[in-house]
């Protein structure tokens, strides 16, 4: 079947149906992906054919883990900590046919003109591989999918059965589009393929909260050199150093798309679905309210600052009894209110980065079930 890519995420506007009226479409959801021929691909990639896919990722496939630091001392180290680097994921023809037919669609379209629309938050120069026939035939026929979902299935060691593409684009950086703030995708995992050839622009990667400051990573001796444009440091960003490469992790990370200063960068990213039979109930909402709570707390350490002012001697006066109840809390007040100091202390980046890291590291601990 052709691939499953029509579903989006919970931050993404909802499309309609793609339909196919090219009878080469319907022949392609009919017949078996091994005798399915595909006149369109390039003649320098007859040697892929759909009956013979790149092998999925093997035990002696060479791979760089990199893993962050646990800050809870009695947290274990889960397969969801891990960030996978692996070289070559699509080798050099078709990187090079993939990064062709996304340039095409894209001037075809002027898909990388502007800014997209299709997120609710966080918008990138992108498009959907759904919408361009070319590149979403050219992926059933080197079997993409199937190599993307074994893969994330060993390297997390879950089940394949429970894995599904949520949504696949190509994103493209350049001057004026530099980088992406820092966020968390609405997928439990999630891939970028550098499809640009690293020579091609200054700057890039992906930057990790988690992995500023310090990290380890796994893989043989010159493992870091020989993936790496350079080492994972201070600034906690994976920087392939070859076109073809792809960075694995948890789309719960805290991550962002490290600034370019120079040219422009093509990738390729996906957002791969967990089933929530194997997910734990209940633990995204009591992260994602623990993150909220620092949030809150920089907002009433702003609001605090804004109330004193002048000759409030430290503080202010409130009167909010008027709204709140007077029996079962202390919410309410009337008159003088001190400037709290562990407010302020609740609001500063050192506090916020620490607390938003043990509970991303608590949440990728526990957010899968126990194997049965």
């Amino acid at each position: 079947p052709p691939l499953a890519m029509t579903r989006r995420s919970n931050h993404h506007s909802p499309s309609p149906p793609k339909r196919h009226s090219n009878p080469l479409q319907i022949a392609l959801q009919l017949l078996p992906l091994a005798i399915v021929t595909i006149p369109h691909i390039s003649s320098a990639l007859t040697t892929t054919s759909p009956s013979q896919p790149q092998k999925p990722l093997t035990s002696k496939t060479k791979t760089t883990t990199v893993s962050p630091p646990l800050r809870n001392l009695a947290s274990h180290n889960s397969p969801l900590h891990k960030i996978q680097i692996i070289p070559s994921f699509l080798n050099s023809d078709e990187t090079s046919e993939t990064l062709l037919l996304s340039q095409t669609y894209a001037t075809s379209t002027n898909a990388w003109s502007s800014k997209s629309t299709r997120h609710t938050a966080y918008n990138t120069i992108d498009f959907p591989v759904e919408e361009c026939d070319a590149l979403q035939d050219y992926f059933i026929g080197i079997g993409f999918e199937e190599r993307v979902l074994s893969t994330m299935s060993e390297c997390y060691n879950l089940p394949q059965k429970y894995l599904s593409f949520l949504d696949l684009f190509c994103v493209h950086y350049n001057e004026k589009h530099c980088d992406l703030e820092m966020h968390r995708d609405g997928s439990l995992l999630s891939f970028t393929i550098l499809l640009s050839s690293p020579d091609s622009f200054e700057g890039g990667g992906t930057a990790f909260d988690c992995l500023k400051g310090s990290c380890s990573s796994s893989g043989g001796d010159d493992s870091s050199s020989s993936l790496l444009l350079r080492p994972v440091g201070d600034d906690g960003v994976v920087c392939p150093s070859d076109a073809g490469t792809a960075v694995l992790h948890s789309g719960k990370m805290l991550h962002g798309g490290h600034r370019i200063s120079r040219g422009e960068r093509t990738v390729l990213v996906g957002f791969v679905d967990v089933d929530e039979r194997i997910v734990r109930e209940g633990r995204l909402s009591r992260a994602c309210r623990d993150w909220g709570r620092m949030d809150v707390a920089k907002f009433r350490a702003k609001r605090q600052r804004d109330m004193v002012t002048g000759d409030s001697g430290g503080g202010w006066m409130s009167q909010n009894e008027r709204w709140l109840p007077k029996i079962g809390g202390r919410s309410w007040i009337k008159g003088f209110v001190p400037r709290f100091q562990s407010v302020e202390d609740r609001a500063k980046e050192s506090f916020q980065r620490d607390w938003k890291l043990r509970v991303e590291e608590e949440y990728l601990e526990y957010a899968l079930k126990d194997e049965e």
